[in-house]
């Protein structure tokens, strides 16, 4: 077959793979030397001012683009846009996206394009060239996609009333996030008030995590939103975890205070976790707040642990609670000891509970 007589796509991929390791201007011209458009073209040359970037050595100036080769559809059909890599087209839905992220890490690396993607990225700085290689490594993918979708995206996040600031923290829902669902995302966590609070108190949303929420697939982020929902619920309308202990246990702001600096909230415990602690002990177990009060470690064990160690301890002892201390000694011990010291009783519950009998049977809790 005649090699002219082929489509003009199949011509050029062998330049393209060329692309990585010789120099861009000379697979450029290649490129449009093989298109015999140096004629038919003329108004691209003339049009080259507009283009991003252009090299006067040698008194010349040449394209630094590639047609994006989806089809073999002549050059002067495709938006002169494409070639800037300007175009709303989403790189990631277009069947030819992999050659479209070829052409557009061309653009995007060369230093106007860089600089380009500097502005839009928010880093106005002197440096500005430096803070958006610190900020956007090569990792994070912005290379392949278009300048006009990283400014759609952007514009997005904020209009929402975000910092450029927070998305500098986590730009990876730039690659991994199209801009509807980005959208659809930041609604519901406005429509919840987790905006306003990952700027503020982080209650529920902490900042370090926020960037997971937007880059995360539909799953997890189906799963993490249901238990953000659940966090801010268990608050039961307070506005931290403050709020709540303190509404909880009736204790003063002090008092509070001095239990969120205990170990196991200040390392941080989710909310619907400590609600679950809570309505056990105050609701179900009917003990004093006092009791969380002194021995607060407890809540570093499991609702069921406790739960099935507080029926066999109160099996024990009549079904009377009157010491506190001997019931954290027991709610305390290892599983081997417990086993030991209340066999008996664990022996009888575990014929007509099968809750206690599976949860004993294992081998550590």
């Amino acid at each position: 077959m005649d090699k002219m007589r082929l489509p003009a796509a199949q011509l050029v991929c062998p330049l393209l793979r060329q692309a990585w390791t010789k120099n861009i201007f000379s697979v450029t011209r290649n490129y449009f030397h093989s298109l015999h458009i140096n004629q038919s073209h003329s108004h691209l040359q003339q049009s080259d001012n507009n283009v991003l970037g252009t090299d006067v050595r040698h008194g010349k100036k040449r394209l630094l683009t590639i047609h994006i080769l989806t089809s073999s559809t002549p050059v002067h059909n495709v938006p002169f846009q494409r070639h800037l890599g300007l175009s709303s087209h989403n790189t990631y839905k277009h069947k030819g996206w992999a050659k479209d992220g070829i052409v557009n890490q061309v653009i995007n690396t060369t230093d106007t394009g860089r600089r380009h993607l500097a502005h839009i990225l928010g880093c106005e700085d002197v440096q500005a060239l430096e803070t958006l290689a610190e900020l956007f490594p090569p990792s994070a993918g912005l290379e392949v996609l278009t300048a006009s979708l990283i400014q759609e995206k952007v514009n997005t996040f904020l209009s929402f009333g975000l910092p450029i600031a927070l998305l500098h923290k986590a730009p990876r829902f730039l690659t991994q996030t199209s801009t509807a669902e980005l959208h659809r995302r930041l609604s519901l966590f406005q429509e919840r008030g987790f905006l306003e609070d990952v700027l503020g108190e982080q209650a529920i949303v902490k900042e370090h995590y926020f960037g997971h929420y937007m880059e995360s697939n539909s799953l997890h982020f189906q799963a993490a939103w249901r238990e953000l929902c659940a966090n801010q619920d268990a608050l039961e309308g307070h506005r931290n975890q403050f709020e709540y202990i303190k509404f909880r246990l009736n204790t003063t702001s002090a008092i509070t205070e001095k239990l969120m600096q205990k170990t196991y909230l200040k390392r941080g415990m989710s909310q619907s976790r400590l609600k679950m602690f809570l309505d056990f002990i105050l609701l179900e177990a009917k003990l004093s707040p006092d009791f969380v009060i002194n021995y607060l470690s407890i809540i570093g064990y499991s609702v069921e642990r406790t739960r099935l160690r507080f029926l066999v301890f109160k099996k024990a002892n009549s079904g009377q609670i009157t010491d506190h201390g001997r019931l954290y000694h027991a709610l305390k011990l290892s599983q081997k000891q417990f086993r030991e010291e209340y066999d008996d009783v664990i022996n009888r519950l575990s014929k007509s509970n099968r809750e206690v009998r599976l949860f004993f049977n294992q081998e550590s809790c």
